[in-house]
């Protein structure tokens, strides 16, 4: 079965998937104690394993987190190894302790970066939750013609995210869209693929 299929299909056997994944290991390398849990919590609750599943997906492609932040997403997406992620932010991130090898930090604008649109996976978690942002890099992976899976953190968070997630239509003839919260993240988890 194929990673779309898994992500499109029956979300409980996802789920089952998802939830054997251990996170301990790489929540060593985190500051925060808060953090350390955050990243270790059941699929439903948090992202990070379903992230983390995702990723280990696509070797030896180089995936992208979008949103740096604390470093969670990309410490979660640094668990298989042989997976290689690029992690930017527009502001430098300061809470791990040990960065992990196969990860890249880079400050700026993704859309900047050539490896965006050979990307097969790329995650998206950016501040403010305003569904502008969202909005403007959904309108550039369908102005560029990207092909491949984004996934979408705090779609429900609030009333400007609900909106930006319910403009997106669920079929569309350049991408669809699945709910993956029950899966994902408890403020939401949206997955849009490009064809």
């Amino acid at each position: 079965m194929s990673v779309l299929d898994m992500l499109t299909g029956n979300l409980n056997s996802l789920k089952s998937e998802v939830s054997k994944i251990d996170l301990s290991s790489v929540a060593a390398s985190m500051n925060d104690s808060a953090h350390r849990d955050y990243i270790q919590r059941d699929a439903g609750i948090e992202h990070y394993k379903l992230i983390a599943w995702i990723a280990s997906q696509f070797q030896p492609h180089t995936v992208m987190d979008i949103g740096t932040h604390y470093g969670n997403s990309s410490l979660a997406m640094s668990l298989d190894k042989n997976a290689k992620i690029i992690s930017y932010d527009i502001v430098e991130m300061k809470r791990l302790s040990v960065l992990p090898e196969n990860c890249d930090y880079r400050l700026g604008d993704f859309r900047e970066d050539p490896n965006t649109m050979n990307a097969p996976f790329i995650f998206i978690d950016v501040d403010p939750h305003d569904g502008i942002q969202e909005k403007e890099f959904h309108e550039f992976f369908i102005s560029k013609g990207y092909r491949g899976i984004t996934l979408w953190d705090d779609i429900y968070c609030n009333q400007a995210m609900k909106d930006w997630w319910n403009s997106i239509s669920p079929t569309h003839e350049k991408y669809k869209k699945v709910d993956l919260t029950s899966v994902g993240h408890w403020s939401g988890t949206g997955m849009i693929v490009y064809e």
